[in-house]
């Protein structure tokens, strides 16, 4: 199996400002400013994306598209590690999240999936890392724009597209089960073609000058950000993106069934 960074339900946010044809001057700088982040804070808001340029004692710089922000962390702040993962390291009692469509029956086959480790039983990382959907977040259909597999109708994606993310129970085969934190049990299919990644509990002490990070926190006056969240990768084909890199750590892939 392939594998990548995958922050399983977050997608890229793509902005755009266009004005209408014969529009003043005056009018189109209004659009731009609705539409353009302010100066160094991104497109993600507080959250902080892009690649480390320096790092000292309870600080870091991060280098993104609109500027560098500094990112301030302490003992408080939770750090996440993600990378290529295995389907072996799938087994029961594990934190899942899987991402593709479902059959009529509701099982879903995986495009996506994501190990995630040393996690302390708790199947619900910090938002805006590893899928971070929020707490309570178990199977569901995200909303259009979020990434699909295969585009729908009109360029869309597609009708079925779900994410569900909880306990692994069982594993036969290429069929795994899953239990979210509410509902019922849902079977997970997964086939050569699905993107392993795994993710696991880290420290301040793995951050590093050339890695991705995506940090979230409080941002003062100053543009600082005190981040209550890190997750750390590897750079991709691409650089950094939102949660990370492309494909992370050489990523090689797994056999076709595991």
């Amino acid at each position: 199996m392939r594998a990548s960074i995958i922050v399983v339900g977050v997608a890229a946010a793509v902005l755009a400002g266009c004005g209408s044809i014969g529009s003043t001057a005056g009018a189109s700088t209004t659009n731009a400013a609705r539409t353009s982040p302010s100066p160094g804070r991104g497109a993600f808001g507080n959250g902080v994306v892009g690649q480390v340029s320096q790092v000292g004692s309870g600080k870091m710089t991060v280098d993104q598209q609109s500027g560098s922000v500094t990112v301030t962390y302490d003992s408080s702040t939770s750090v996440l590690q993600a990378g290529a993962g295995s389907i072996t390291e799938a087994v029961p009692g594990t934190c899942v999240v899987a991402t593709g469509t479902t059959d009529a029956s509701g099982a879903l086959t995986a495009r996506t999936f994501q190990v995630q480790l040393n996690m302390n039983g708790n199947c619900t990382p910090p938002a805006g890392v590893g899928g971070g959907q929020g707490p309570g977040a178990g199977a569901f259909s995200p909303r259009p724009g979020r990434g699909s597999p295969s585009p729908g109708p009109g360029g869309g994606p597609p009708a079925n597209l779900a994410m569900v993310r909880g306990r692994l129970t069982n594993v036969s085969g290429s069929t795994l089960t899953v239990q979210p934190e509410t509902g019922s049990p849902v079977t997970v299919m997964v086939s050569s073609s699905t993107t392993v990644t795994r993710l696991v509990t880290s420290s301040s002490a793995r951050l590093a000058v050339g890695e991705c990070v995506t940090a979230n926190g409080q941002r003062d006056s100053s543009g600082t950000v005190k981040a209550r969240s890190i997750l750390i990768s590897a750079p991709g084909p691409n650089g950094c993106t939102r949660g990370g890199g492309g494909r992370p750590g050489g990523a090689s892939p797994a056999t076709q069934g595991a």
